[in-house]
Protein backbone atom coordinates (compact mmCIF):
# COMPACT_ATOMS: atom_id res chain seq x y z
CA UNK A 1 0.00 0.00 0.00
CA UNK A 2 1.27 3.75 -0.39
CA UNK A 3 2.89 5.43 2.65
CA UNK A 4 0.33 7.91 2.58
CA UNK A 5 -2.86 5.35 3.18
CA UNK A 6 -3.34 5.20 7.08
CA UNK A 7 -6.46 3.09 8.78
CA UNK A 8 -7.43 3.64 11.75
CA UNK A 9 -10.13 2.02 13.87
CA UNK A 10 -13.20 2.80 16.22
CA UNK A 11 -14.47 0.52 19.05
CA UNK A 12 -17.78 -0.31 17.44
CA UNK A 13 -16.44 -3.24 15.44
CA UNK A 14 -12.69 -3.79 15.68
CA UNK A 15 -12.75 -7.20 14.07
CA UNK A 16 -14.23 -6.06 10.56
CA UNK A 17 -11.30 -3.65 11.14
CA UNK A 18 -8.78 -5.83 11.21
CA UNK A 19 -9.95 -7.99 8.34
CA UNK A 20 -10.37 -5.21 6.57
CA UNK A 21 -6.57 -3.99 7.23
CA UNK A 22 -5.73 -7.68 6.68
CA UNK A 23 -7.51 -7.71 3.23
CA UNK A 24 -5.37 -4.33 2.49
CA UNK A 25 -2.12 -6.45 3.23
CA UNK A 26 -1.42 -3.61 5.93
CA UNK A 27 -1.88 -2.80 9.81
CA UNK A 28 -4.63 -0.91 11.81
CA UNK A 29 -3.08 2.49 12.49
CA UNK A 30 -2.24 3.46 16.17
CA UNK A 31 -4.93 5.25 18.38
CA UNK A 32 -5.83 5.72 21.73
CA UNK A 33 -9.57 5.69 23.11
CA UNK A 34 -10.05 6.46 26.78
CA UNK A 35 -13.55 6.82 28.32
CA UNK A 36 -13.42 9.10 31.71
CA UNK A 37 -15.93 7.97 34.69
CA UNK A 38 -18.60 10.30 33.36
CA UNK A 39 -18.70 8.21 30.04
CA UNK A 40 -16.89 11.37 28.19
CA UNK A 41 -14.85 10.03 25.07
CA UNK A 42 -11.52 11.04 24.55
CA UNK A 43 -8.99 10.25 21.16
CA UNK A 44 -5.73 10.76 20.13
CA UNK A 45 -4.01 9.58 17.11
CA UNK A 46 -0.35 7.94 18.00
CA UNK A 47 1.13 9.41 14.37
CA UNK A 48 1.21 12.35 11.98
CA UNK A 49 -1.78 12.90 9.73
CA UNK A 50 -0.55 15.06 7.59
CA UNK A 51 -0.66 14.62 4.28
CA UNK A 52 -2.45 11.45 4.72
CA UNK A 53 -5.50 9.77 3.62
CA UNK A 54 -7.47 9.04 6.81
CA UNK A 55 -9.87 6.12 6.86
CA UNK A 56 -11.59 6.10 10.03
CA UNK A 57 -13.74 2.51 10.02
CA UNK A 58 -16.84 3.10 12.80
CA UNK A 59 -20.43 1.75 13.07
CA UNK A 60 -22.94 3.73 14.73
CA UNK A 61 -25.16 1.32 16.04
CA UNK A 62 -25.45 3.24 19.46
CA UNK A 63 -25.11 7.04 20.13
CA UNK A 64 -21.76 6.71 22.10
CA UNK A 65 -20.20 4.88 18.86
CA UNK A 66 -21.86 8.08 17.08
CA UNK A 67 -19.74 10.78 19.35
CA UNK A 68 -16.54 8.54 18.75
CA UNK A 69 -16.87 8.93 15.17
CA UNK A 70 -17.35 12.42 15.54
CA UNK A 71 -14.39 12.74 17.78
CA UNK A 72 -11.99 10.82 15.58
CA UNK A 73 -13.04 12.57 12.07
CA UNK A 74 -12.64 16.25 14.20
CA UNK A 75 -9.13 15.09 15.35
CA UNK A 76 -7.91 14.14 11.75
CA UNK A 77 -9.29 17.02 10.32
CA UNK A 78 -7.38 18.87 13.20
CA UNK A 79 -4.12 17.13 12.30
CA UNK A 80 -4.48 18.41 8.93
CA UNK A 81 -4.80 15.14 7.08
CA UNK A 82 -5.42 15.01 3.27
CA UNK A 83 -8.88 13.46 3.29
CA UNK A 84 -10.53 12.02 5.90
CA UNK A 85 -12.96 8.98 4.47
CA UNK A 86 -15.65 8.01 7.49
CA UNK A 87 -16.06 4.55 6.81
CA UNK A 88 -19.25 3.32 8.25
CA UNK A 89 -20.26 -0.20 7.47
CA UNK A 90 -23.65 0.27 9.40
CA UNK A 91 -25.27 3.51 9.92
CA UNK A 92 -27.90 4.19 12.65
CA UNK A 93 -30.53 6.31 12.36
CA UNK A 94 -30.66 5.42 8.50
CA UNK A 95 -33.69 4.42 9.26
CA UNK A 96 -35.48 7.62 10.19
CA UNK A 97 -35.45 8.69 6.72
CA UNK A 98 -38.88 10.87 6.13
CA UNK A 99 -40.72 13.14 8.18
CA UNK A 100 -43.77 10.61 8.38
CA UNK A 101 -45.61 12.99 11.39
CA UNK A 102 -45.88 16.62 12.76
CA UNK A 103 -42.71 17.29 15.06
CA UNK A 104 -40.43 14.43 14.56
CA UNK A 105 -36.74 14.83 13.99
CA UNK A 106 -35.00 14.04 10.21
CA UNK A 107 -32.38 12.08 12.17
CA UNK A 108 -30.91 10.46 9.07
CA UNK A 109 -30.37 14.01 7.38
CA UNK A 110 -28.97 15.30 10.78
CA UNK A 111 -26.84 12.48 10.92
CA UNK A 112 -25.24 13.08 7.84
CA UNK A 113 -24.56 16.50 8.53
CA UNK A 114 -22.79 16.12 11.62
CA UNK A 115 -20.35 13.73 10.08
CA UNK A 116 -19.75 16.32 7.28
CA UNK A 117 -19.08 18.89 10.17
CA UNK A 118 -17.04 17.00 12.42
CA UNK A 119 -14.67 17.18 9.37
CA UNK A 120 -15.74 14.04 7.18
CA UNK A 121 -14.48 15.22 3.47
CA UNK A 122 -15.71 11.75 2.51
CA UNK A 123 -18.01 8.92 3.35
CA UNK A 124 -18.95 5.37 2.39
CA UNK A 125 -21.64 3.65 3.76
CA UNK A 126 -23.25 -0.18 3.07
CA UNK A 127 -26.40 -0.90 1.94
CA UNK A 128 -28.66 1.81 3.21
CA UNK A 129 -32.32 1.47 4.15
CA UNK A 130 -32.88 4.43 1.82
CA UNK A 131 -29.90 6.30 -0.07
CA UNK A 132 -31.41 9.86 -0.64
CA UNK A 133 -30.49 10.61 2.63
CA UNK A 134 -27.06 11.47 1.77
CA UNK A 135 -28.45 14.31 -0.03
CA UNK A 136 -28.31 16.03 3.38
CA UNK A 137 -24.02 15.95 2.68
CA UNK A 138 -23.65 19.56 1.16
CA UNK A 139 -19.78 18.78 0.73
CA UNK A 140 -18.51 16.00 1.64
CA UNK A 141 -18.42 12.93 -1.26
CA UNK A 142 -19.74 9.95 -0.70
CA UNK A 143 -20.54 6.33 -2.05
CA UNK A 144 -22.82 3.58 -1.32
CA UNK A 145 -21.83 -0.06 -1.42
CA UNK A 146 -24.36 -3.35 -2.00
CA UNK A 147 -23.33 -5.80 0.95
CA UNK A 148 -25.88 -8.77 -0.92
CA UNK A 149 -23.17 -9.26 -3.29
CA UNK A 150 -21.88 -11.73 -0.51
CA UNK A 151 -24.62 -13.30 0.27
CA UNK A 152 -26.97 -14.71 -3.02
CA UNK A 153 -24.69 -17.11 -3.59
CA UNK A 154 -25.37 -18.98 -0.89
CA UNK A 155 -28.70 -19.85 -2.11
CA UNK A 156 -28.25 -20.33 -5.62
CA UNK A 157 -28.20 -24.10 -5.41
CA UNK A 158 -31.97 -24.05 -3.75
CA UNK A 159 -34.93 -25.53 -6.26
CA UNK A 160 -38.36 -23.77 -6.77
CA UNK A 161 -36.78 -20.75 -5.05
CA UNK A 162 -38.65 -17.74 -4.76
CA UNK A 163 -37.45 -14.63 -3.61
CA UNK A 164 -39.72 -12.36 -0.96
CA UNK A 165 -39.01 -8.67 0.33
CA UNK A 166 -40.75 -7.91 3.49
CA UNK A 167 -42.41 -4.87 2.46
CA UNK A 168 -42.68 -2.50 -0.84
CA UNK A 169 -39.12 -0.53 0.03
CA UNK A 170 -37.32 -3.46 -0.23
CA UNK A 171 -38.53 -4.52 -3.99
CA UNK A 172 -35.30 -3.39 -5.52
CA UNK A 173 -33.38 -6.02 -3.04
CA UNK A 174 -35.59 -8.83 -3.71
CA UNK A 175 -35.16 -7.93 -7.40
CA UNK A 176 -31.61 -7.88 -7.41
CA UNK A 177 -31.13 -10.89 -5.63
CA UNK A 178 -33.95 -12.51 -8.00
CA UNK A 179 -32.15 -11.74 -10.98
CA UNK A 180 -28.56 -13.22 -9.90
CA UNK A 181 -30.60 -16.27 -8.28
CA UNK A 182 -32.84 -16.26 -11.70
CA UNK A 183 -35.54 -16.74 -9.75
CA UNK A 184 -38.84 -15.56 -9.48
CA UNK A 185 -40.22 -12.81 -6.74
CA UNK A 186 -43.02 -11.30 -4.88
CA UNK A 187 -43.84 -8.61 -3.20
CA UNK A 188 -45.55 -7.72 0.67
CA UNK A 189 -47.64 -5.27 1.92
CA UNK A 190 -46.29 -4.45 5.55
CA UNK A 191 -48.99 -2.89 7.90
CA UNK A 192 -46.88 -1.69 11.08
CA UNK A 193 -48.61 -1.28 14.68
CA UNK A 194 -46.09 1.10 16.05
CA UNK A 195 -42.01 1.67 15.97
CA UNK A 196 -41.14 -2.16 16.15
CA UNK A 197 -44.40 -3.42 15.88
CA UNK A 198 -45.80 -5.53 12.86
CA UNK A 199 -49.09 -6.55 12.54
CA UNK A 200 -49.65 -8.12 9.41
CA UNK A 201 -47.83 -8.95 6.24
CA UNK A 202 -49.81 -9.44 2.80
CA UNK A 203 -47.77 -11.76 -0.29
CA UNK A 204 -48.45 -10.72 -3.23
CA UNK A 205 -47.91 -13.56 -5.24
CA UNK A 206 -47.85 -17.46 -4.79
CA UNK A 207 -45.64 -18.91 -2.99
CA UNK A 208 -47.31 -22.12 -2.25
CA UNK A 209 -44.63 -25.42 -2.56
CA UNK A 210 -41.59 -22.74 -3.02
CA UNK A 211 -39.07 -22.60 -1.09
CA UNK A 212 -38.43 -18.66 -0.10
CA UNK A 213 -35.66 -16.64 0.47
CA UNK A 214 -36.55 -13.66 2.34
CA UNK A 215 -34.28 -10.58 2.07
CA UNK A 216 -34.16 -7.36 4.05
CA UNK A 217 -31.44 -4.64 4.82
CA UNK A 218 -31.70 -4.67 8.62
CA UNK A 219 -32.80 -7.62 11.09
CA UNK A 220 -33.57 -5.73 14.32
CA UNK A 221 -35.91 -6.91 16.04
CA UNK A 222 -36.47 -9.55 13.76
CA UNK A 223 -40.66 -8.92 14.55
CA UNK A 224 -41.23 -8.02 11.01
CA UNK A 225 -39.18 -11.18 9.68
CA UNK A 226 -41.26 -13.28 11.98
CA UNK A 227 -44.57 -12.41 10.52
CA UNK A 228 -43.25 -12.94 6.78
CA UNK A 229 -42.15 -16.51 7.68
CA UNK A 230 -45.53 -16.97 9.35
CA UNK A 231 -47.57 -15.32 6.24
CA UNK A 232 -45.52 -17.61 3.99
CA UNK A 233 -46.18 -20.69 5.86
CA UNK A 234 -50.23 -20.15 5.83
CA UNK A 235 -49.57 -19.45 2.25
CA UNK A 236 -47.93 -23.42 1.72
CA UNK A 237 -44.66 -22.17 1.26
CA UNK A 238 -41.41 -24.87 1.76
CA UNK A 239 -38.77 -24.16 3.39
CA UNK A 240 -37.98 -20.54 4.47
CA UNK A 241 -34.85 -18.94 4.31
CA UNK A 242 -33.66 -15.50 5.28
CA UNK A 243 -30.80 -13.24 4.04
CA UNK A 244 -30.05 -9.99 6.06
CA UNK A 245 -27.64 -7.46 5.45
CA UNK A 246 -26.59 -5.46 9.37
CA UNK A 247 -27.44 -7.65 12.40
CA UNK A 248 -28.72 -5.20 14.63
CA UNK A 249 -30.01 -8.18 16.74
CA UNK A 250 -31.67 -6.34 19.50
CA UNK A 251 -33.74 -7.63 22.19
CA UNK A 252 -35.14 -11.35 21.82
CA UNK A 253 -33.98 -11.35 18.10
CA UNK A 254 -31.06 -14.09 18.07
CA UNK A 255 -33.66 -16.65 20.35
CA UNK A 256 -36.48 -15.73 17.62
CA UNK A 257 -34.23 -16.32 14.84
CA UNK A 258 -32.93 -19.49 16.22
CA UNK A 259 -36.26 -20.98 17.69
CA UNK A 260 -38.54 -20.28 14.43
CA UNK A 261 -38.62 -23.86 13.01
CA UNK A 262 -40.10 -22.52 10.42
CA UNK A 263 -36.93 -21.04 9.70
CA UNK A 264 -34.13 -23.34 7.56
CA UNK A 265 -31.28 -20.70 7.88
CA UNK A 266 -30.13 -17.12 8.03
CA UNK A 267 -27.04 -15.37 6.67
CA UNK A 268 -26.08 -11.94 7.80
CA UNK A 269 -23.08 -10.22 7.45
CA UNK A 270 -20.66 -8.87 9.91
CA UNK A 271 -21.16 -4.95 9.85
CA UNK A 272 -21.74 -5.11 13.22
CA UNK A 273 -19.75 -7.67 15.61
CA UNK A 274 -22.71 -9.91 17.10
CA UNK A 275 -20.02 -13.02 17.67
CA UNK A 276 -20.98 -12.73 21.83
CA UNK A 277 -24.71 -13.14 20.45
CA UNK A 278 -24.76 -16.13 18.31
CA UNK A 279 -21.40 -18.34 18.64
CA UNK A 280 -23.36 -20.62 19.67
CA UNK A 281 -26.69 -20.52 17.31
CA UNK A 282 -25.76 -23.13 14.39
CA UNK A 283 -28.68 -21.49 12.36
CA UNK A 284 -27.28 -17.91 12.24
CA UNK A 285 -24.25 -18.07 9.89
CA UNK A 286 -21.88 -14.41 9.77
CA UNK A 287 -20.58 -13.70 6.74
CA UNK A 288 -17.63 -11.24 6.30
CA UNK A 289 -17.67 -8.39 4.12
CA UNK A 290 -14.09 -7.16 4.69
CA UNK A 291 -13.09 -7.88 1.03
CA UNK A 292 -15.61 -5.50 -0.36
CA UNK A 293 -14.77 -2.19 2.25
CA UNK A 294 -10.76 -3.00 1.34
CA UNK A 295 -11.46 -2.80 -2.71
CA UNK A 296 -13.84 0.62 -1.88
CA UNK A 297 -11.07 1.53 0.44
CA UNK A 298 -8.41 0.79 -2.29
CA UNK A 299 -10.22 2.02 -5.32
CA UNK A 300 -11.04 5.53 -3.45
CA UNK A 301 -7.50 5.98 -2.27
CA UNK A 302 -5.92 5.20 -6.15
CA UNK A 303 -8.61 7.56 -7.11
CA UNK A 304 -10.17 4.86 -9.25
CA UNK A 305 -14.25 4.43 -9.48
CA UNK A 306 -16.24 2.50 -6.54
CA UNK A 307 -19.46 2.94 -7.67
CA UNK A 308 -18.57 0.90 -10.88
CA UNK A 309 -17.70 -1.91 -8.83
CA UNK A 310 -20.45 -2.25 -6.36
CA UNK A 311 -23.35 0.03 -7.56
CA UNK A 312 -26.93 -2.21 -7.92
CA UNK A 313 -28.84 0.60 -10.52
CA UNK A 314 -28.11 -1.70 -13.35
CA UNK A 315 -30.31 -5.02 -11.88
Amino acid sequence: MKDNLLIFSGRSNKPLSQKIAEELKTDLSPITIKEFSDEEIWVKYEISLRRKDVFVIQSTDTAKNLVELFLLLNAAKKAKADRVIAVIPYFGYARQDIKDQPRVAMSAGLMCQLIEKAGATHVIMAELHNPAITNAFETAQFDHLYLTQKLWPFFQDISDLMVMSTDAGGAKMARYYATKLKTPRCAADKMRGGHNKVNEIRIMGDVANKNVLIVDDIADTCTTLTVAVESAKKMGAKDIYIACVHPVLSGQAVNILSQNQDIKIVYLTDTLDKRSLIEQQQKIKIISVADVFAKAIDHFHSNESIDSLFDQNSI
